[in-house]
């Protein structure tokens, strides 16, 4: 079995609820010092179709690692400058594939 899809058949999603929404952090982020996920809303297909839109949150660990917060980005310019940081990301990542 290739190592691609052994990893594609172990791959566990990481689920978070969101004011009673589900949604799935998709990749994360390290820009200016601070770590930020992009989640998009949880479906348990495995292919979606179309465009897919996303949220970023701010992930702050507390101090032993064991939980973490997530928090809005409220700068405008802020968000989409780390919008487009997670959109080259993805760009790559496709090329890639």
């Amino acid at each position: 079995m290739s190592e691609e899809l052994e990893m594609l058949e172990e791959y566990e999603p990481i689920v978070v609820d969101l004011d009673g929404e589900e949604f799935e952090l998709i990749d994360t982020a390290e820009i200016d010092g601070k770590i930020y996920g992009a989640f998009t809303p949880y479906t348990e297909e495995d292919e979606v179709e179309g465009d897919v839109e996303f949220i970023i949150l701010e992930i702050i660990d507390d101090e032993d690692g064991e939980q973490c917060t997530l928090k809005t980005v409220d700068d405008e310019e802020l968000y989409t400058k780390i919008g487009d940081e997670f959109m080259k990301l993805f760009t790559e990542e496709f090329d890639e594939e």
